[in-house]
């Protein structure tokens, strides 16, 4: 009993150190409409031209394929997470290739 007890206190501690590779045991739902991007900086980019309301600039982004929006109902798994920016890689279930979104973009149960 105590040995279960050792194993369930290091679990809870692994997922409070690395919050990220918790969040990837769980399954995860894209909620839809907001931004993702090949790469964190085309991210972090894309925020920074919609929070300016510089859309010529954020069109030119989507243009290229570099951004898009989310759509709702994607089962996804997180691949990697920026907890400083709040940014989060994902992968869609059945696709090999991964986007960064905000974490607000996904509802993890």
């Amino acid at each position: 009993m105590r040995t279960i007890a050792v194993c369930l206190a290091l679990l809870v501690g692994a997922m409070t150190i690395f919050p990220e590779k918790a969040l990837a045991l769980r399954q995860c739902i894209t909620r839809g409409g907001d931004l993702f991007a090949t790469s964190e900086e085309a991210l972090q980019k894309a925020i920074r031209y919609a929070v300016q309301k510089d859309s010529d600039a954020l069109m030119q982004l989507v243009a290229s394929k570099r951004v898009g929006i989310l759509k709702a109902g994607m089962e996804v798994f997180i691949e990697d997470s920026s907890l400083l920016s709040g940014t989060v890689q994902i992968r869609v279930k059945g696709v090999a290739g991964t986007v960064w979104t905000v974490y607000e973009g996904i509802e993890c149960k």
